[in-house]
């Protein structure tokens, strides 16, 4: 009986070795390097874009403070701030953070910002070449460099600006802004990214849990089916879902191996039983035999058709479990064809001669006619697909089925005829007429009829083999009635 607990696909212990747990976990993977990347390759566009506009603000706003400033006639810097906040030219930049300082092209400080006291703001060499060569440079203060000028925890950007107009000299004007602002604006996208990346993951893993659920719903349907299957239900099949998926070509394969294993179930039971039916008859012969020969002395005369006797019917049980066999492993589909060209008229050329010397123990002449229907010359004249094994089995149950209901110096004939897209095989008897319901009758399992059955050995499963063989091999076997006296079997194969 099915339960969850002996079932590995829904017990909670073996989740993580499930494979809907490792198709979101790989989803969950390639999603996560997915969003890293992406969010890391925005991230940094988004500052360099952010930089680049924060340096075009600062820029514009060294422009303005450079106009804002005056010179008087003792040649001082003034700084008109008014000015500036009458032309709403302060933003994005606070007076009160920024530093300003006024650097005369002889390298004096000519002024500096209220706010900076006694401290200057740096000026290498290569900067003032720099704003020389390019009109402005510009260059981040750490932290560190900015707490010997103004305390606090902010990272400054500076610009070194080459002013020039034409009512004032040249000199050269340098501001320093926080960057607070643009450091806010990343924080706050990288906290964005760190949160929302595990909440994206954690939805898409919720969301690919349950698609996983609902792919892999049909295989726990399968499952749950097989789980129940056992040798007294093997006809039953498993689910097969609309989708025409993976899933569904494996289903279909696992019911075709099903239907495999259960043709091969009751080509065993019906072995089993037929082996037992059919060897009771002779085993009870046999030992009856036995009983009466050991009842009394026997002379040698005796002892001799007691001998004889047992070996016939050794003989008759050798060849029914031969029989059984073949048809067992037929009807399981295990005997595998060993397919090449055949030419028939070889074929039933040889099967003759083996049945020379029985056939003229009972005066009957066996004849052989080929016919060519076609224009000749064909190269598959009288060539099929087939065993050639099997066939020379199907053929020799035949002509051995003509033989033994054949009266006693009585023709046989065998005609082949070639047609353009098949080779037709005739062996006609004159033995007993059948009638329509008796001839398909013959073709069952032990069912010979009334052509002698007391007078004729057999085991009743020739004619069943035969038709198999025909079967396997894409042809019929028929019993023609329309041309009595007697009979004639009728092969019918495909050519090449």
């Amino acid at each position: 009986m099915f339960s969850a607990k002996n079932n590995p696909l829904l017990r909670p212990g073996p989740f993580l070795k499930s494979i809907r747990a490792r198709l979101t976990g790989l989803y969950l993977a390639l999603l996560a390097i997915t969003l890293s990347i992406f969010c890391a390759i925005l991230y940094q566009v988004f500052v360099r874009n952010h930089q680049q506009e924060f340096d075009y603000a600062l820029y514009n706003h060294g422009v303005d403070v450079a106009q804002s400033f005056s010179v008087d006639f003792s040649g001082e810097y003034n700084f008109n701030q008014n000015a500036l906040i009458a032309r709403e030219k302060v933003f994005p930049f606070s007076l009160g953070k920024s530093f300003v300082q006024i650097v005369s092209l002889e390298g004096v400080v000519v002024y500096r910002s209220p706010n900076l006291g006694n401290k200057y703001l740096p000026l290498s060499t290569s900067e003032w070449q720099a704003a020389f060569d390019r009109g402005f440079v510009y260059r981040t203060l750490p932290t560190a460099e900015m707490n010997e000028i103004a305390r606090g925890s902010d990272d400054y950007r500076q610009i070194t600006y080459l002013a020039h107009t034409e009512s004032k000299p040249l000199f050269i004007l340098q501001i320093a802004v926080p960057m607070n602002l643009l450091e806010r604006e990343a924080d706050s996208l990288l906290f964005f990214f760190l949160m929302g990346i595990p909440i994206t993951l954690l939805l898409a893993g919720v969301g690919g849990l349950y698609l996983a659920n609902k792919a892999l719903e049909p295989v726990r349907g399968v499952i749950l089916k097989a789980e129940q299957l056992n040798p007294s239900n093997l006809s039953e099949r498993l689910p097969e879902h609309g989708t025409d998926d993976e899933i569904r070509q494996l289903t279909v394969t696992l019911n075709g191996l099903l239907g495999r294993i259960e043709r091969a179930f009751e080509s065993h039971e019906h072995f089993i039983a037929d082996a037992s039916h059919q060897l009771k008859t002779p085993l009870a012969i046999l030992r009856g035999e036995l009983d009466v020969f050991r009842s009394r002395p026997r002379t040698a005369e005796e002892m001799d058709a007691f001998v004889d006797s047992a070996s016939q019917e050794l003989r008759h049980m050798s060849r029914l479990m031969d029989d059984l066999l073949l048809l067992a492993k037929m009807e399981a589909g295990s005997g595998s064809l060993t397919v090449r060209d055949v030419r028939l008229d070889e074929i039933l050329l040889e099967i003759i001669s083996r049945f020379e010397v029985l056939a003229k123990k009972k005066g009957v002449a066996i004849k052989f006619h080929l016919e060519d229907l076609t224009a000749g010359n064909q190269a598959d004249d009288f060539v099929v697909k087939g065993d050639p094994d099997l066939l020379q089995s199907m053929f020799r149950n035949l002509v051995d089925n003509a033989i033994k209901y054949s009266p006693e110096n009585s023709p046989i004939e065998v005609r082949v005829i070639n047609e353009a897209y098949r080779v037709v095989t005739q062996i006609h008897d004159l033995g007993p007429e059948i009638s329509p319901d008796q001839a398909e009758r013959l073709f069952r399992r032990y069912e010979r009829g009334n052509l002698l059955v007391s007078k004729v050995s057999g085991t009743g499963l020739g004619l069943p083999i035969a038709r198999r063989i025909a079967e396997m091999h894409g042809g019929n076997i028929s019993i023609l009635l329309d041309n009595p006296p007697g009979k004639a079997f009728q092969v019918e194969m495909k050519k090449v």
